[in-house]
């Protein structure tokens, strides 16, 4: 059984393409390929990227990524996103 998605773990083509700093082609074109896991939305035109699958294609390409929100600092982190949700759900 596959596992169960929130609305609020699913990104759009254009999120990730503005996050990662990519056009949307690019980024279609690795759902395409194979390299970002995606799922395709009813209709077939449309992709939405689960969470942790962009957190896992990101860190592969070497982009630290930060967390957002009102205490985030503005600036890259010595380690990969992932890593710093791992380490804070061992806390």
């Amino acid at each position: 059984m596959p596992e169960r998605t929130t609305f609020e773990e699913l990104m759009t083509v254009g999120e990730v393409a503005e996050t990662l700093r990519y056009t949307e082609g690019t980024v279609r074109h690795w759902i395409r390929t194979g390299k970002l896991p995606a799922i395709q939305v009813t209709g077939g035109r449309e992709y939405r990227i689960r969470l942790p699958d962009f957190l896992a294609f990101a860190e592969g390409l070497g982009i630290p990524l930060r967390p957002a929100g009102p205490g985030a600092e503005a600036r890259l982190e010595d380690e990969p996103l992932s890593a710093q949700l791992r380490r804070s759900d061992e806390r």
